[in-house]
């Protein structure tokens, strides 16, 4: 039994942005177990040689004595459309492998590509990612996020998203939006309207 997991991207055979999925690991065992691992999260991935040319999900779960790894092929998914959801009874601030609640909302998306959480009026995450928003200056992402997702943290120091409170009345204030992950890179990603999100 793995409770929690890590997805990192693997580019042409290099782990991307390690440190930051280090520090949030850290995090999330202190907070699940109460104590400091006794390994590290990369200490046990080994790469293929096919694994060294192209784009795959690494995928690295972790219980109190250690990890499993898997690594899988991706492929990037445009997102276009959004269905607001109310999500108030969720929580999933720490990474967690029982994703039920986040699937079965996912179920209610109808024609739209994904999900938008809504909790007590204020927008946070969609199904797999952290969102940003552009108001036509500059990018912006909520501070309410479900998960404090490891893009997120790393663009919002790198000063090219802010974090800043955005309710559901507040989202007429921006034009596009952006999905943000590990694996959904800021700089590479295409936009989505937000008079698509519904």
């Amino acid at each position: 039994m793995y409770p929690l997991f890590e997805s990192l991207a693997l580019v042409n055979g290099f782990v991307q942005n390690p440190s930051w999925h280090q520090k949030r690991f850290l995090k999330s065992y202190n907070a699940y177990y109460g104590a400091k691992p006794s390994y590290d999260l990369l200490d046990h991935v080994f790469l293929q040689r096919e694994h060294r040319k192209g784009v795959f999900k690494l995928r690295i779960s972790y219980n109190e004595v250690g990890t499993k790894v898997e690594i899988q092929n991706y492929q990037l998914k445009p997102i276009r459309s959004l269905k607001m959801l109310d999500g108030d009874k969720l929580d999933y601030h720490l990474k967690y492998q029982d994703r039920n609640s986040l699937n079965e909302l996912f179920k209610l998306r109808d024609t739209s590509d994904d999900i938008l959480i809504v909790r007590n009026g204020l927008i946070t995450d969609s199904s797999y990612s952290n969102i940003v928003f552009y108001d036509g200056t500059a990018w912006y992402t909520p501070d309410s996020p479900l998960l404090e997702g490891t893009a997120r943290a790393r663009l919002i120091k790198e000063g090219k998203i802010v974090e800043t409170k955005i309710g559901v009345e507040d989202l007429k204030k921006y034009t596009s939006f952006k999905l943000i992950n590990a694996l959904r890179d800021f700089d590479k990603i295409g936009q989505g309207k937000v008079s698509d999100i519904s």
